[in-house]
Formats: structure tokens, C-alpha cells, sequence
């Protein structure tokens, strides 16, 4: 995701990369309209705050991605 994130001069983005073959999550906000003024990530959630270029929004989002195993879940 990083590597498309990265050729799409428009947008960017928060990751959390995946374990193996499975997991990976991402946040992508288009750059003209929405300033990122943090972001926090685990290997199970991306918490991304943006503000909007026109200065009349903000917007916090958690991305959550819940493991299959219960001790994971336990974890998570």
C-alpha cells in the first residue's frame, strides 16, 4: 500500500502493515482537501486526525482490524 500511496502525488496516507498473509490496514485522504495533524498506528488499528484545508472540519478515524484467534482478540 505504501509503494501506491506513494506514486499517487493526490493522496496520502497512515499504514499499518500486514503480518504474513494477513492483516494491513490503511487510511488515505485526498491531500488538497484534508491536512493531517496526527497519526497513531498498532498492528491492529490506525487512528488518523485530519483537518479540513477550508478550516471548518476535523475528523478523527479509527481503522480496526480484529484478529481471528481469541487471544489476539483478547489482545487487541
Amino acid at each position: 500500500m505504501k509503494k501506491i500511496i506513494d506514486q499517487q502525488k493526490q493522496y496520502l496516507g497512515s499504514i499499518s502493515e500486514s503480518r504474513g498473509a494477513s492483516g494491513g490496514i490503511v487510511t488515505i485522504w485526498d491531500r488538497s482537501k484534508w491536512i493531517c495533524t496526527a497519526a497513531n498506528s498498532h498492528q491492529n488499528w490506525i487512528k488518523t486526525t485530519l483537518d479540513s484545508r477550508t478550516g471548518n472540519q476535523a475528523v478523527i478515524i479509527y481503522n480496526v482490524y480484529v484478529p481471528n484467534h481469541y487471544r489476539e482478540k483478547e489482545i487487541c
